[in-house]
């Protein structure tokens, strides 16, 4: 999908330094999803290598949760389209709120789980689960979990243009 936006624009509606982005040049934004600006055109490219935090920074994950991380990010905009626990976005929704910009936080389940009486409610989760069950917990459908263009990119373009509307 291609779509022109200026690069200041595209740097403030994702909080991303800009600092040595060129006029040509490859963003990553997200794991495994990439911006290649070519001349003022954005072209959202995705490969097939996912780069988690935890091969990042050792020990990450016993120390942070999603919900701390995601709210850690408030008020730069987040969009999560591959579903998950309600109490897990009702904690980033209140901080995305503390932050002054509720807008700026969104999320989707996916179809399997878009009914609430089809989601897991549970404070915590129970211990020893195997991959399978902790999806099913987490509310999370491992063959419908990939990068969900048709919401995306809209809800990109929404910040693109409100970027260029404070311009």
């Amino acid at each position: 999908m291609k779509f022109t936006v200026s690069q200041s624009s595209l740097m403030k509606a994702l909080s991303v330094v800009s600092k040595g982005m060129g006029a040509n040049s490859t963003l990553p934004i997200l794991s495994g999803i990439y911006i290649k600006a070519v001349d003022g055109t954005l072209e959202f490219q995705t490969n097939n290598l996912t780069i988690s935090i935890r091969h990042l920074i050792p020990g990450f994950w016993k120390q942070f949760d999603f919900p701390d991380i995601v709210a850690a990010l408030a008020p730069r905009p987040v969009i999560c389209t591959e579903g998950g626990l309600d109490r897990d976005f009702q904690l980033i929704s209140a901080a995305y709120r503390m932050a002054g910009a509720p807008d700026h936080f969104q999320y989707h389940h996916q179809p399997r789980f878009a009914d609430p009486a089809q989601r897991w409610h549970g404070s915590q989760l129970p211990a020893g689960l195997d991959r399978d069950a902790f999806f099913r917990f987490a509310n999370v459908d491992p063959r419908n979990h990939f990068f969900k263009k048709d919401l995306v990119i809209p809800w990109l373009k929404t910040l693109l243009d409100k970027s260029d509307n404070k311009n």
